[in-house]
């Protein structure tokens, strides 16, 4: 695909998730929300600066994916840099144990952040960055739901899709008793084209 026809494609899916909302997300969404996209979009910035050093994204699947960033050196082993790669959706202290957030990324490490991460073993990215179709992190951890009823997804083309699961049980996609957006095989295909199955919270 060229650039050109990335670009339209990339377009035409945020046209399609704004499209999907009855409102603007940014106009209701809590403050949290906000903050976790400004977080999406300094880890899209480190995996550009991941691929342009090792040639590639990187290659560990779910939290391994996320600490690649600090695993590489790339980024510092401080507090700051662990709990910039988790959504500040869920209190820190929830998190890893309750273990201080400057021993998260340690392995295992899938319990020390509150994003879901591309899956390199069973969806590996065929090049990077791509179009918006494909998703790398998104929203998500295994205490429950990290806003009050937005998910974050970044995409492999540094967009960033904010989906509204009220909107989503109101459309059929999501059942009425959902109190979250499934991300992993169990997503459903209407959501960004399946696109959320492709990550894990896990390793």
């Amino acid at each position: 695909m060229t650039r050109s026809r990335a670009l339209v494609s990339c377009a035409l899916l945020a046209t399609l998730a704004a499209c999907a909302d009855e409102a603007d997300p940014r106009l209701d969404a809590s403050d949290d929300v906000a903050r976790c996209k400004q977080q999406l979009a300094r880890i899209y910035e480190g995996l550009l600066a991941y691929e342009r050093e090792h040639g590639g994204p990187p290659p560990g699947s779910g939290a391994a994916f996320l600490g690649a960033l600090i695993d590489s050196g790339l980024w510092p082993r401080t507090e700051p840099v662990a709990l910039a790669l988790s959504c500040p959706g869920v209190e820190p202290a929830r998190l890893c144990g309750g273990a201080a957030a400057s021993t998260w990324w340690q392995s295992p490490r899938g319990a020390c952040t509150a994003y879901a991460a591309r899956d390199q073993a069973r969806h590996p990215l065929a090049q990077f960055p791509t179009h918006g179709g494909e998703a790398l992190v998104a929203c998500d951890n295994e205490l429950g739901p990290n806003h009050a009823r937005h998910t974050n997804v970044l995409c492999a083309d540094g967009s960033i899709v904010t989906l509204d699961l009220e909107k989503l049980k109101a459309d059929g996609v999501l059942p009425p008793s959902a109190d979250r957006i499934p991300i992993g095989p169990e997503a459903p295909e209407a959501v960004l084209g399946g696109a959320l199955r492709k990550l894990s919270r896990g390793e």
